[in-house]
């Protein structure tokens, strides 16, 4: 059996990251349906980078 079989590849959707919105939209699953997960590397979620991820995390962080 070749690893490739166990693998199962999530659509950008349920997998969002920076790099998803760096420069220009490049998921447009995400676009169509949302955005189900959102991924916080590169300290996403702790620098002003990327506002947006920053104030997710916050707004979850509040309500938890």
């Amino acid at each position: 059996m070749c690893t490739v079989d166990l693998l199962y590849q999530y659509s950008c959707e349920w997998n969002y990251r920076p790099d998803h919105c760096m420069y220009m939209s490049n998921c447009h699953a995400a676009e169509l349906r949302g955005v189900s997960v959102l991924h916080g590397c590169r300290r996403a979620f702790h620098i002003d980078k990327w506002p947006v991820f920053r104030a997710i995390y916050q707004a979850v962080e509040n309500v938890s």
